[in-house]
């Protein structure tokens, strides 16, 4: 009652978002633009879905050989990836770890921090920071044989994005934004916090192996992911707010 600001934060919100005239609300998903058909911007002038692009120039299917000499990959051996900035519960590593546990003669490279006190850490998993550099980023999505994103909630899924683009197939949850980048032609979809069937839908990804998938995913890229597309969608956007105001 006296420190609770959140209704009086909505009423705000609700007051200065409802005096834009022509207000126009873009969602990166489907999952996230029906959302906000249904919160207090669905009466904006304007709600469309632009999904968020990647440069496809550059997150392309590409030659992963130097990092697999570098970690002493054997030619046989499956490469599992996941990538975060900070490795967190929200961010699924309990199932990534009981994945590795499931899977053990494969190496489960993780991109990202990990949070200090995490514990009982499978010796298939190597953990190797931050990679800032995007073309180094790309050669580990091109390597690995399959792309584990098993968070909890997404608004796109940028890293899932990368992946395809780079033509590695997906295994997700499914869960908001995810449904939408992922099918069986790109990789599989699991019940949220099912870890065995998590566990089961990797084991089908890589005993098919990416050659079933890596043309598909590629062109739903292409498809979806295009820069110059969306940004046009963009600039479409702006033209109609500006034709109102003319007319």
């Amino acid at each position: 009652w006296f420190f609770d600001m959140s209704f009086k934060c909505f009423c705000d919100k609700k007051k200065w978002f409802h005096s834009i005239h022509r207000l126009a609300v873009v969602g990166v998903s489907e999952w996230i633009t029906n959302e906000s058909k249904k919160s207090l911007l669905k009466e904006a002038h304007i709600i469309q879905r632009v999904y968020n692009w990647v440069d496809l120039d550059l997150f392309r299917p590409k030659n992963g050989s130097s990092i697999k000499t570098k970690y002493k990959i054997s030619e046989n051996q499956k490469v599992i990836l996941g990538v975060a900035t900070v490795w967190s519960e929200s961010k699924g590593f309990s199932t990534i770890i009981h994945t590795a546990k499931q899977i053990e003669d494969a190496l489960v490279i993780l991109v990202g921090q990990l949070l200090e006190g995490a514990k009982d850490i499978s010796n298939n998993v190597k953990i190797i920071g931050k990679v800032t550099n995007p073309e180094i980023l790309a050669e580990y999505y091109s390597m690995a044989d399959v792309f584990l994103n098993p968070t909890r909630q997404e608004t796109f899924g940028k890293t899932t994005a990368e992946a395809i683009s780079c033509g590695t197939p997906v295994v997700a949850y499914r869960t908001t934004a995810c449904v939408e980048l992922i099918n069986n032609k790109r990789g599989k979809l699991v019940d949220y916090q099912d870890q065995d069937g998590f566990v089961s839908a990797v084991k089908e990804v890589l005993k098919c192996g990416k050659e079933k998938y890596c043309s598909d995913l590629r062109a739903f890229a292409e498809a979806n992911f295009n820069k110059e597309k969306n940004m046009e969608a963009y600039m479409n956007i702006f033209y109609r707010l500006q034709s109102e105001v003319r007319r």
